[in-house]
This record gives structure tokens, C-alpha cells and sequence, in this order.
């Protein structure tokens, strides 16, 4: 996740979208690291949209 908001700033892009695995297989250290560390730092960068899309399952 950091080399993508690396890759965001060094592009300018503003949206990307990617393939995650079922969000319940991550500890939940990695969900707070995501809400409170990354999703911060990438709206700083200026990235304002976000989406999040479960597997099916």
C-alpha cells in the first residue's frame, strides 16, 4: 500500500483500483495501520476518492 501511494504521487494519478483478498483474513493491526496511517497520509497527497470493495464472499 505504500509503494501504491508512492506510485499515485509520482504519477499524479488519482484513482486506482486493485484486487485485495478478503479483508478478514488481516489481523487487525493492519486495519487500523490502513484507516488511521495510510488512508491519512494518502489525503494529504490529495487523493480524496476511496473505495472499497469486498469479495463476494
Amino acid at each position: 500500500m505504500n509503494e501504491v501511494l508512492r506510485c499515485m504521487q509520482r504519477t499524479g494519478w488519482n484513482k486506482v483500483l486493485f484486487q485485495s483478498p478478503a479483508l478478514s483474513s488481516f489481523p487487525l493491526i493492519y486495519h487500523t495501520w490502513l484507516l488511521y496511517d495510510w488512508l491519512l497520509r494518502a489525503q494529504v497527497a490529495g487523493r480524496q476518492y476511496y473505495a472499497l470493495i469486498p469479495p463476494p464472499s
